[in-house]
């Protein structure tokens, strides 16, 4: 398998200033009284796509899944 360039890790250990700049870059308001919490959840989902830069995923065949209506998959 040929090399790859390594992946940059998504920050995940940005202070509540660094979300509230995020967030007005996207024209977004947090308030005062979530900012704690948005804060823990984003640096948590960041955390966790940093887990799956590790995953290889070059060779895996793709599957398709296909959801009834009811939102089950056969």
């Amino acid at each position: 398998m040929p090399n790859r360039p390594q992946r940059a890790a998504y920050p995940s250990d940005l202070s509540p200033e660094d979300i509230r700049r995020l967030a007005h870059g996207l024209a977004l308001q947090i308030p005062d009284d979530d900012l704690a919490v948005v804060t823990y959840r984003f640096n948590a989902l960041m955390e966790e796509f940093n887990k799956l830069l590790s995953v290889e995923l070059d060779e895996a065949d793709p599957l398709a899944i296909f959801h009834d209506a009811g939102g089950r998959a056969p």
